[in-house]
């Protein structure tokens, strides 16, 4: 069974610019290839264009901490 990650972080801060992502804030991605280099763990999706891309972990957070945190911030 794939993995599935939900975006937390759509977009990318470069040179002190936003650069927009082909990614939807709050929509669930199944992970394609997870992976590993120098600068951290990345994974490999299929991102909103259908092109599979790679991507820094920090942009995605499983089912259920996405799960978790929206309780929290509903108060339950």
């Amino acid at each position: 069974m794939k993995q599935k990650l939900v975006c937390i972080s759509p977009n990318e801060e470069v040179g002190g610019r936003i650069i927009k992502q082909p990614l939807t804030y709050g929509k669930i991605y199944e992970v394609i290839t997870p992976g590993q280099s120098a600068g951290g763990k990345f994974y490999v999706i299929e991102n909103d264009k259908g092109k599979r891309d790679s991507y820094w972990q920090s942009k995605f957070v499983t089912l259920e901490e996405y799960r978790e945190r929206k309780l929290i911030s509903i108060g339950i």
